[in-house]
């Protein structure tokens, strides 16, 4: 089945972020949706189907019954750490195309840094049996670290440097500054980028994302309804 432009990103939302937060998980991530919800000009009922973040204990049912969603026919969960929103776009997209869902909602969200570290949740992910197996007992235990072999094996293979890293980091910087709900938005130049500390090498300071509190959401819709929303779209692409 082919996916391509069968879905749509129909609405977009999230909360202000913060270094920590008096709110929960999962008030953040009830805000993050249903500004989503409202930008895709729709209501919390017309919500068919949740797939939220699976770090940090947030599962759909919070979700169906905070929502009182009456026909909820599909939820799901993506195991891919930090990737997992990401990659939930073509889960989306498959249960639009399929006809299970008409409205998809993809939630990520994350509460107060007391609640639990990036590093704790990480251990708590199945996938991470063979990182505990192999890499944690010579000292890798962070995200940059995990990355750093990573990105050590692509610089040796295709000749990346640091200073293409930083292009990743000032871009990302960019972006931030067009948002005012972003907590980093000062400007970042080459020369600041290089001169940051070393935290996992070849990763600098400017390379690892904080820590942070806050929520994002986007609903998923059948492309052939969104000509009905108030919002314009992005499509989805997909292969056969």
């Amino acid at each position: 089945m082919n996916l391509r432009d069968q879905a749509a990103i129909s609405g977009v939302g999230d909360t202000a972020y913060a270094r920590d937060s008096e709110k929960s998980q999962l008030t953040l991530a009830l805000e993050a949706s249903l500004n989503a919800i409202t930008d895709a000009g729709l209501t919390p009922t017309d919500i068919d189907d949740v797939i939220p973040y699976p770090s940090g204990g947030l599962v759909a049912e919070d979700l169906i019954t905070n929502f009182g969603l009456p026909d909820c026919r599909y939820a799901a969960q993506i195991l891919m750490g930090g990737a997992s929103p990401v990659a939930a776009l073509q889960s989306a997209a498959m249960a639009i195309a399929t006809g299970v869902a008409q409205h998809v909602l993809i939630v990520l969200g994350r509460g107060s840094i007391a609640d639990g570290r990036i590093a704790d949740e990480l251990t708590e992910m199945p996938q991470m049996r063979l990182v505990s197996e192999f890499e944690m007992p010579v000292g890798t235990n962070a995200p940059a670290q995990f990355y750093a072999h990573m990105a050590r094996r692509h610089m040796e293979l295709f000749g990346t440097t640091s200073e293409q890293f930083a292009a990743v980091a000032m871009t990302c910087r960019a972006h931030a500054k067009l948002n005012e709900r972003a907590i980093m938005r000062k400007p970042m130049s080459l020369d600041d980028h290089q001169n940051s500390r070393m935290i996992a090498e070849p990763f600098r300071l400017f390379d690892c994302s904080l820590e942070s509190a806050g929520a994002a959401a986007v609903v998923v819709s059948r492309a052939a309804s969104t000509k009905d929303l108030r919002q314009p779209t992005v499509f989805i692409g997909g292969v056969a």
